[in-house]
Parts: C-alpha cells; sequence; structure tokens
C-alpha cells in the first residue's frame, strides 16, 4: 500500500513539473505577443505634463523623462492599438520598473511624419541591463488627411518572457512618436508564488488522506 502511495505521490509531482515545464518552454519561444492579457493599463489621461508626472503612480520612471502630449480627438488608433487625447511624445528613452518586474509589457505607437514608412521598436531588458530581446514594427506611410487611415495604421509592440522585465527602450525612425495604451502584467512576489506552493501541497495532502 505504501508503495502505490509513492509511485501515485511521483507521478502527481512529475505531472505538476511537466506542466510547469511546458508553461515556460511556451513563453521562451513565444516572445512578441499582438496584446497584454489582463493587467493594468496606463491611458496617460491623469494630470502631469511628462511621463514621470504619471509613471511614480505605477511603480515605474521614465528616463529620460519625456513630455506628454495632447492629440487631437479624431485620434484613437484601433481596437488592437487604441490610442487615447493624451501620450507620451518621442524616442529613445526608457521606462524602467521601480517595483515588480514585469512579465508581459507593451504599449500603442504612431508615427507623426506623414507620407513616410516609419519603424517603431520596443527592447526588453532584465535585470542588470541584460536585453533579453526585442520587438519591431512599422507605421506605414500615411497620407493626411484623412484621420481613418492614420487610425488604422497605428501599431501595438509587445513582449513577454518567463525572465523578469526590469526595463524596456522605446525608439523608431521618427524622433516624434506619440506612444499611449502602456499595458503590463507584473512578475508575483515572492509571497503569492509560496503561497501557491503551500496550497498545491495541501491538494495533494488531502488527496493522500482520501484515498487512505
Amino acid at each position: 500500500m505504501k508503495a502505490r502511495h509513492a509511485m501515485w505521490v511521483f507521478r502527481c509531482v512529475s505531472g505538476l513539473v511537466l506542466l510547469f515545464g511546458v508553461a515556460s518552454a511556451q513563453a521562451e519561444s513565444i516572445p512578441c505577443i499582438t496584446d497584454i492579457l489582463g493587467g493594468t493599463t496606463i491611458d496617460f489621461e491623469q494630470p502631469g505634463t511628462t511621463a514621470n508626472d504619471v509613471l511614480p503612480a505605477f511603480d515605474m520612471i521614465a528616463a529620460p523623462d519625456t513630455p506628454i502630449t495632447t492629440l487631437v480627438s479624431p485620434v484613437t488608433g484601433n481596437s488592437c492599438a487604441p490610442i487615447s487625447d493624451r501620450a507620451m511624445f518621442g524616442q529613445g528613452f526608457q521606462i524602467l520598473t521601480t517595483g515588480q518586474p514585469w512579465s508581459q509589457i507593451g504599449l500603442t505607437g504612431v508615427g507623426t511624419v506623414f507620407g513616410l514608412s516609419e519603424t517603431l521598436t520596443l527592447t526588453a531588458f532584465g535585470m542588470n541591463g541584460v536585453e533579453l530581446g526585442s520587438v519591431t514594427e512599422v507605421f506605414p506611410s500615411v497620407v493626411f488627411p484623412p484621420f481613418t487611415d492614420y487610425n488604422a495604421a497605428a501599431v501595438f509592440l509587445g513582449f513577454s518572457s518567463s525572465t523578469p522585465i526590469f526595463s524596456i527602450e522605446l525608439t523608431s525612425t521618427d524622433p516624434n512618436v506619440a506612444w499611449d495604451d502602456l499595458r503590463f502584467s507584473s512578475v508575483p512576489e515572492p509571497s503569492s508564488l509560496l503561497l501557491l506552493g503551500t496550497g498545491l501541497i495541501g491538494v495533494v495532502g488531502r488527496v493522500l488522506r482520501g484515498k487512505r
């Protein structure tokens, strides 16, 4: 009987290890994503004139600080890459976490030079500035007006990593990009992971007591 219980526990633990191993492998093999599921969205509609008037409330800072600009109301982006009246403005700056690192992060980008195709790039970094990877999207050439074509051209840049993300850098061939709807999911705190592990152990223990 003890040998049977031991074998059952071994199979349960092996199954959990395999499950988490597969999830980790999937996260590593698909670093670039098109949306941030769940998490928090920063739309920059809060009062302030620079990114660092808004970001610290979300445990982030911009380096160097970058202005927040007010766009004209017809600028809305699209369903995959929404944008609102107020957005960060510029390129060549980083956003760093001052709290928990992120597992996913992304945002909308729109170019401002009409008639030219521009590239927008999000580069993600881990602890100590180690580069984790990047994603580049093209904001195509748009003739202005109409706004419908401009909004349809808005792009979403997103990055997901099983290695914690501590900062991102936003660059572009357009010096005056508007960045909006910053979306992110934070890595669970160690205490949360401990509670999860304790819960799994409790479930296994209850099942074992039931079999006895």
